[in-house]
């Protein structure tokens, strides 16, 4: 699960990067229509499907799909939003997984996590916070059987302090 990594890890559809890349004809994902109201994005932040796109790619949803360990995902859906000139991002996915240790080392993987808190059991709530230069942020991810419903909200370095208010609120609204 590297959604957020997903999201600003690539050059072509980094936040911040200087525009919001725009989805080429034919790859806008066919894997299943995003889940209506994952999450609610705060007043005034933008949708950013290429942010959303970059995501499902790197979760293995996209063009890329077929290798490893992610092709077993199967259909991934997603959304994203931002408020760009703050460095504000949240990227929402669902996806199939059934284990919150493996989800975590996966993140663990490619990124620094914090402040982490498993569920007791198979199922329940993963939540951390992780910190990837330029970028930090945190995550709520809602195990259910076989399905996980994730959430990411993230900044840089232009506004952390109004950033982490809202992504408060955004994690707040994980449905």
């Amino acid at each position: 699960m590297l959604l957020a990594v997903a999201a600003c890890g690539s050059s072509a559809a980094a936040p911040g990067a200087g525009s919001d890349v725009p989805v080429p004809p034919g790859v806008t994902p066919p894997f299943m229509p995003p889940k209506a109201a994952i999450a609610t994005p705060p007043a005034g932040w933008i949708a950013m499907p290429s942010v959303a796109s970059a995501a499902i790619e790197a979760l293995g949803g996209g063009p890329a799909a077929g290798k490893g360990a992610a092709a077993a995902r199967g259909a991934i859906a997603g959304d994203a939003w931002g408020e760009p000139a703050m460095g504000c991002y949240a990227v929402a996915v669902g996806f199939a997984a059934h284990d919150a240790k493996a989800l975590l080392a996966d993140v663990k993987a490619a990124v620094s996590v914090r402040d982490v808190v498993e569920p007791p059991a198979q199922g329940g709530v993963l939540a951390f916070a992780f910190d990837k230069a330029p970028w930090q942020g945190r995550v709520r991810a809602v195990i259910a059987t076989g399905e996980v419903t994730a959430l990411a909200c993230f900044w840089n370095d232009r506004e952390p302090a109004a950033c982490e208010a809202a992504c408060v609120g955004v994690l707040g609204s994980l449905k």
